[in-house]
C-alpha cells in the first residue's frame, strides 16, 4: 500500500485511459489522494484498485479536488469539458 501524505492537495483526474491512466498511477505511487473519472468504467476501476476514488462525473472530480487534471483524446473534447464540468 502506498503511503498518503497529509497536507498535499487533493488531485482529480479526468480521462484515465491510455495516457491519463499512466499519469494517474504515477500520482498514486507518489502518495497523492486522487479522484478519477472516465467514460470507460474499466479504466476507473483499475485505478480504484490501486487506491484512487471514483467520481460520478467530471464535475464531481472538479468539486472534490483542489487541483483537477485532464487527459482527453482530442482538443475538441478538452475545450468542451470546462463548460460542462466546472462548478459555477
Amino acid at each position: 500500500m502506498v503511503k498518503r501524505h497529509p497536507g498535499r492537495p487533493k488531485l482529480g483526474f479526468i480521462g484515465v485511459g491510455t495516457m491519463g491512466g499512466g499519469m494517474a498511477r504515477n500520482l498514486l505511487k507518489a502518495g497523492y489522494t486522487l479522484q478519477v473519472f472516465d467514460l470507460k468504467e474499466e479504466a476507473v476501476e483499475a485505478l480504484v484498485a490501486l487506491g484512487a476514488s471514483a467520481a460520478d462525473s467530471a464535475r464531481d472530480v472538479v468539486r472534490r479536488s483542489d487541483i483537477s487534471l485532464a487527459s482527453l483524446p482530442t482538443s475538441g473534447a478538452f475545450l468542451r469539458w470546462p463548460k460542462t464540468s466546472c462548478p459555477n
